[in-house]
């Protein structure tokens, strides 16, 4: 019997939040150790770089593999689906191969393109970077596979362990070797790789064996690689959108791309943490339900998803543009992080935060139409946002700075909401976004009365940043909440009586 999907968003994003306060304790060290310079301007811009390019080939290929091997279990049985895994595998090491070559002979021109602003000592050692980075690529495709396997068996917990790795590889790097220069990141990440991988393999040994396949030979390759190719082009140039940010953000103060890098941490915070886990899980629900001719479910499941969305982003939109200043101080105001920065990285932060809602509904309306091979759609509507985003960041910088950078990639995530929630209606001619409109008109009130009582406590004097933000927290979520249920929201009632239903349930084991 398949596990709930509540309980599994609901362990899933659990799991998210204790890796991702994990993961700021990780950046807090960084920026400790070696602040932001233009010594961390190069690495965040070689690493966030690389990190873009295995993620996106990695994302792409995985919506693909899933949709088709799912399918595939469902019609022709494990050992067909296992067969085409395996031949996927193989094609995914050689594009990783042409990649990590591909890299390093244009290490040069990269160099010039990610940073046009750099100094030519930060240019040669943004090549070295970006060099040393590559094979970040091999093993992200290898992982792939085995994280695609577990999420088609909806076992979704291990796959979350990998930034609490990560995190604690390089707070280790960071207190014995920082004395060595912020490259000893570098081998922090690869250790961090190699030990999840191990972990993944024994992990996945019930779900899936590797045998040898040649991929030209498979008939259902090409199905994958169709899907694929515009899931790939679509998410390079959602990821092209932050690595325009950090190009953009060299040319306006030392350190500007690192602190860019710093707040992108605590804004992954939110969509990583709420967003991606929650889409991830609902991807792989979505392909089950389209496999299994079960699409009259698929509306009742968006709705309380996009719902559950709204209920949750909404006050954490508040609570982090009333509170900006206040997080940034508590994660990283200390060591060799200046006080300059502070500002800095906090308005950049507010611009990210108008976005959440924005993207949470993009997000689900995608991995629906990935569910019925719908890629190019998506897309399209990238390349349209991705010249919005351009456009607002390069005309706006000069006058606004980084808050510009991340308004430009908030306006662009509103028109990619737009653009997707269109051609998501084509397919789910009935679906109505009734109940999701009526969360934001009765939290209106609420929404209001928490700003005012943000801007109250923010002039009372005495109050340091930790219990500040956890007041402002409490008067956001609390103004929100009893708004909705003052006004009877049915969506928000729905939620609570499950929430309480399933503590009722923990209880009695």
């Amino acid at each position: 019997m398949k596990k709930s999907i509540t309980k599994a968003a609901m362990l899933v994003v659990l799991l998210e939040i204790i890796m991702k306060i994990f993961a700021f304790v990780k950046q807090a060290v960084v920026a400790y150790y070696f602040g932001a310079n233009g010594q961390t301007d190069v690495y965040f811009v070689a690493n966030d770089f690389m990190v873009s390019v295995s993620e996106t080939l990695v994302s792409a290929a995985k919506i693909a593999v899933i949709s088709v091997y799912t399918a595939i279990c469902v019609r022709e049985g494990k050992k067909e689906g296992d067969k085409l895994l395996s031949g996927f595998f193989v094609l995914m090491i050689c594009f990783a191969i042409v990649i990590v070559i591909s890299v390093n002979v244009f290490s040069v021109p990269l160099a010039n393109v990610l940073a046009p602003f750099f100094s030519s000592v930060q240019n040669s050692q943004l090549q070295i970077y970006i060099s040393k980075l590559s094979g970040i690529v091999m093993f992200t495709s290898i992982i792939m596979i085995m994280e695609a396997v577990m999420n088609s068996n909806e076992v979704f917990v291990v796959a979350r362990i990998r930034s609490f790795i990560y995190s604690g590889c390089v707070i280790c790097a960071c207190i014995i070797a920082s004395q060595q220069g912020i490259g000893v990141l570098i081998n922090a990440q690869y250790s961090s790789f190699f030990i999840y991988m191990i972990i993944l393999m024994i992990a996945v040994r019930p779900y899936y064996k590797f045998s040898f396949c040649n991929p030209w030979t498979n008939r259902h390759i090409n199905e994958v690689v169709k899907i694929m190719l515009p899931a790939l082009i679509g998410n390079s140039i959602v990821r092209i959108n932050y690595l325009v940010d950090k190009a953009v953000a060299s040319s306006v103060v030392d350190g500007g791309v690192s602190a860019l890098a710093y707040c992108q941490t605590l804004d992954q915070f939110v969509v990583v943490v709420i967003i991606n886990s929650i889409c991830s899980i609902m991807f792989a629900h979505f392909a089950n339900l389209v496999a299994e001719g079960k699409k009259s479910e698929i509306d009742d499941r968006i709705d309380n998803v996009l719902c559950a969305l709204t209920l949750i982003l909404v006050p954490v939109t508040l609570v982090v543009c009333m509170s900006s200043e206040n997080i940034v101080q508590i994660v990283f105001g200390r060591g060799k992080y200046e006080t300059k920065m502070i500002g800095i990285t906090a308005s950049a932060l507010v611009g990210y935060s108008i976005r959440y809602l924005f993207v949470g509904i993009r997000d689900v309306v995608i991995q629906v139409l990935y569910a019925y091979h719908e890629t190019k759609a998506p897309m399209m509507n990238s390349v349209v946002c991705t010249i919005i985003n351009v456009i607002v960041s390069v005309c706006g910088v000069k006058k606004y700075g980084i808050l510009a950078i991340a308004i430009g990639t908030s306006i662009s995530a509103f028109v990619g909401m737009l653009l997707n929630i269109k051609r998501f209606l084509r397919y789910n001619k009935t679906y109505s976004f009734e109940h999701l409109i009526k969360i934001i008109i009765h939290g209106i009130p609420g929404g209001i009365f928490a700003i005012c009582g943000c801007w109250w406590i923010n002039h009372l004097e005495g109050l340091n940043s930790l219990i500040c933000f956890i007041v402002k927290t409490f008067v956001v979520f609390g103004g929100f909440y009893i708004s909705l249920l003052v006004s009877k929201d049915s969506k928000t009632i729905f939620f609570l009586k499950k929430i309480r239903y399933m503590l009722n349930r923990s209880e009695s084991f």
